[in-house]
């Protein structure tokens, strides 16, 4: 199960891998590779351990700095959800006590000043 897209399936466009090595394309891109089709304007907060989600009420913008939406809670472990951006959550992809693993996408967020 793939977690997260490649960019040719969030924007449509072909995207080639280039191999530095001899110029010829491959599946694995190298690093250094040049990306110039357009991102989409939302972030995906994820998890950070496997657990349960917990949410957190708060008013749906985040500061980027405090604001906890959420935590995910593991035997040993707790770690708070807070968006490093400032924006409004757009879209919730998981429920309070929804199981989740490491990495999975939790949120969609719209940083302030994107549009």
């Amino acid at each position: 199960m793939t977690l997260a897209p490649d960019l040719a399936s969030i924007t449509g466009a072909d995207v080639p891998q280039i191999d530095s090595r001899d110029g010829s394309t491959e599946d694995d891109a190298e690093v250094g590779a040049t990306w110039t089709g357009e991102l989409p304007e939302w972030r995906l907060l994820v998890a950070p351990l496997g657990g349960t989600f917990r949410a957190v009420p708060h008013s749906g913008f985040t500061d980027g700095i405090s604001t906890e939406v959420g935590h995910v809670e593991a035997r040993s472990d707790r770690r708070a959800i807070i968006p490093p951006w400032r924006g409004a959550i757009i879209e919730w992809l998981v429920q309070d006590g929804d199981p989740v693993s490491v990495g999975q996408p939790l949120a969609r967020l719209l940083p302030e000043g994107a549009e």
